[in-house]
C-alpha cells in the first residue's frame, strides 16, 4: 500500500524571512561576525557552541507586527544560548541593548547573564 505525501506549500512571512535570512547572512560575514555573539558559559545549562548550529535570535518574536529582519533587530547565535534568551524578555533586551547600542557591535554577553544572577541572590 503507497501513503501519500503532503506537502505544505510555504507562506508569505516563511518567503519573507528565507530572503531576509539570505540577506542577513551576507551582512553579518561583511562586518566580521561569524560566530555565536552571546556566548554565555554554561552554568546549569549547556554552554555556548561558538560557531556551531547558528541562526538568528530576534528582538521580538517574528509572530510580533515590531519583528523586523535586519541587523539591529537580529543577534547571530548558536542555539543554546538561543535558548536562554528565549524566554527570558529581560536578559533578552539587556543583549540587544548592549550588542546593539549607540556603538554597533560588541562581544559576549556573559557578563549581563552573571550579573542578573547576581542580582536574584
Amino acid at each position: 500500500m503507497c501513503q501519500s505525501i503532503m506537502f505544505i506549500k510555504s507562506g508569505k512571512k516563511t518567503k519573507a524571512w528565507d530572503s531576509a535570512r539570505a540577506d542577513l547572512k551576507k551582512v553579518y560575514f561583511n562586518r566580521g561576525i561569524t560566530s555565536c555573539e552571546l556566548r554565555f558559559v554554561g552554568n546549569g545549562v549547556v554552554g555556548c557552541s561558538g560557531g556551531m548550529f547558528l541562526g538568528f535570535a530576534h528582538r521580538y518574536k517574528r509572530r510580533d507586527p515590531k519583528c523586523e529582519h535586519t541587523f539591529e533587530q537580529t543577534i547571530l547565535c548558536c542555539t543554546n544560548c538561543h535558548q536562554v534568551i528565549e524566554y527570558n524578555r529581560e536578559l533578552s533586551e539587556r543583549c540587544f541593548e548592549y550588542l546593539r547600542g549607540q556603538d554597533g557591535v560588541k562581544q559576549g554577553c556573559q557578563n549581563l547573564l552573571v550579573d542578573m544572577e547576581c542580582k536574584r541572590e
